[in-house]
């Protein structure tokens, strides 16, 4: 009889103890999306959850631009990219694909003021796309892409109310 008791307790303790490592690794693979800290400074993509949305200034994105598409006033990444923050605040598009690179390709993005506005711009990586926001006292910003020798303006994220009569 004690020798049946040991064998149960053995598979009892044998069971809780896949049951746990099952858990964990549930748990580890599950992505971990925190809000960032207001002083740590991060924006890391899979920080900021935002995705306004902007209007579209162009029907298409021009030639030369790659690793991005242009819908509904934002501009998402395609599979296989990422955004990647330069210091100086532009956004690459990096080619991930294949040897898991990070080949800059198709273009600088920037936020920029209006031309007849004061204030400034900066741009912010959602998720997987890519945002300008008023960075001080602007209230129409533009994302614009740099491919060659010229700079498009793509959407335009206004922060003006127009008040109904």
């Amino acid at each position: 009889m004690n020798r049946i008791g040991t064998v149960v307790i053995r598979i009892i303790v044998i069971s809780l103890a896949l049951g746990l490592l099952v858990f964990a690794q549930k748990q580890s693979s599950k992505p971990s999306i925190q809000p960032p800290s207001p002083s740590s400074g991060n924006t890391s993509p899979t920080e900021q959850t935002s995705n306004k949305k902007g209007r579209n200034l162009v029907a298409k994105l021009p030639a030369g631009v790659e690793g991005v598409i242009l819908g509904n006033g934002q501009v998402k990444l395609k599979t296989g990219y990422k955004f990647v923050k330069q210091e100086n605040g532009k956004v690459s598009v990096d080619d991930m694909k294949g040897t898991g690179g990070g080949l800059s390709v198709g273009g600088t993005w920037d936020c920029v003021c209006r031309k007849e506005q004061k204030g400034t711009c900066k741009a912010s990586i959602v998720v997987k796309s890519l945002e300008c926001s008023s960075k001080s006292g602007c209230s129409d910003c533009v994302l614009v892409v740099d491919v060659g020798d010229s700079t498009k303006s793509i959407v335009s994220y206004s922060t003006k109310t127009t008040i109904a009569n």
